[in-house]
């Protein structure tokens, strides 16, 4: 049994297999994303935008993709909305290249669900993968978070 484990122990060191798995989550983990909302007082069924910015903030450039690009977390007085991603194991929906300490933005629309009226925890996020951690069952992919805001929810503007 012994033998069996040291030939795994050589066969993993030969391969780089524990390296790559390690340099993988260091260049994501290098990722930061800020998520904005352009108002903090919105109404249940408007749309509020929100601007997404994701920095590399690593010393190493970085190539990677969206599995998942606006994706948020909302917590209301009256219960959670979120828009998620619920495939373990997404594809590449859209390439990106980021030289150390560069940043890239877009701005999405989000139409407020009713999580009632007051105050709410706002967070949104984003999925990314390297494309060589794609395969044919999709990508490893980590989630980025923003920093969570508050927004304060108010009534509809037009009452049906």
């Amino acid at each position: 049994m012994r033998t069996f484990r040291q030939l795994v122990v050589l066969f993993l060191a030969l391969t780089g297999a524990s390296c790559t798995v390690a340099s993988r989550t260091a260049v994501i983990e290098g990722l930061r994303l800020a998520v904005t909302p352009e108002q903090t007082r919105v109404h249940i069924g408007e749309g509020f935008r929100v601007k997404y910015t994701l920095t590399n903030a690593s010393a190493a450039d970085i190539e990677a993709c969206y599995t998942f690009k606006d994706g948020y977390d909302l917590w209301g007085t009256k219960g959670v909305r979120q828009n998620i991603n619920t495939v373990d194991h997404p594809i590449c929906i859209a390439t990106f290249a980021l030289s150390a300490g560069e940043s890239i933005s877009w701005t999405e629309v989000i139409d407020l669900p009713d999580v009632g009226e007051g105050p709410a925890a706002f967070t949104g996020w984003v999925q990314v993968a390297l494309p060589r951690s794609c395969g044919e069952h999709g990508c490893d992919q980590r989630v980025v978070r923003g920093a969570r805001h508050t927004l304060h929810v108010a009534r509809p503007l037009q009452q049906p």
